[in-house]
């Protein structure tokens, strides 16, 4: 995630197989990976108060071994020593819930799913650095800030992804259980403005 503000699919795709490689005993793997970006700037009476870029990411590991069960770990590190761990932890998980989640015999396969392409990512706010949101935040002020006025807001922009890959069908045909990689991006921006003696604001 150097470059990267979120996983690509690319990435996404490359740690699953990891994981897949790694899990043992037979069964179905399951690779569940989220991972977004984070910033934000909020100001009172005129000056910032806060600003944060922050970026995170989470995979879940879902084991199920035949005539065992299922079992989950999850870890937010993508070295192959930390995912090994979460596989292993996933796989004793499923042995102390032995039997609590079998398939039951004689239930129909999942259907195909066909995953809709909405346009929902904008590469303009997944842009936006530290400094933009202070410059866009400095214009919000400056008006009310030469009118005599107190403001106070809050800007936010978030990018974000989301995927869900089973071993049984890496690369499809999907059902409605897969995710094969989804993102988004999101923005938001409020502002208060005041007078001084604060019989008026909006």
């Amino acid at each position: 995630m150097d470059e990267e503000r979120i996983l690509i699919k690319a990435e996404c795709d490359a740690i699953a197989q990891r994981v897949f490689a790694m899990a043992r005993g037979g069964g179905e793997t399951v690779v569940q990976i989220a991972s977004w970006s984070n910033g934000e700037l909020r100001w009172a009476r005129n000056r910032a108060s806060l600003a944060s870029d922050r970026r995170d990411v989470t995979i879940e590991v879902r084991r199920i071994v035949p005539n065992i069960g299922g079992g989950n770990a999850v870890t937010n590190q993508i070295d192959d020593v930390s995912l090994e761990a979460a596989v292993r932890e996933a796989e004793r998980n499923a042995q102390v819930m032995r039997g609590a989640e079998r398939p039951r015999p004689g239930m129909p396969p999942l259907p195909a799913a066909e995953w809709p392409k909405p346009v929902i990512w904008s590469d303009a706010t997944n842009a936006v650095t530290p400094e933009m949101r202070g410059e866009i935040a400095r214009l919000l002020i400056a008006p009310a800030e030469a009118k005599g006025f107190l403001s106070a807001g809050y800007l936010e922009t978030r990018a974000a992804n989301f995927f869900r890959v089973s071993s049984e069908r890496p690369n499809g045909p999907f059902t409605p259980d897969d995710v094969p990689y989804v993102q988004w991006t999101q923005a938001q921006c409020s502002m208060t403005v005041r007078d001084q003696k604060g019989a008026g604001s909006g």
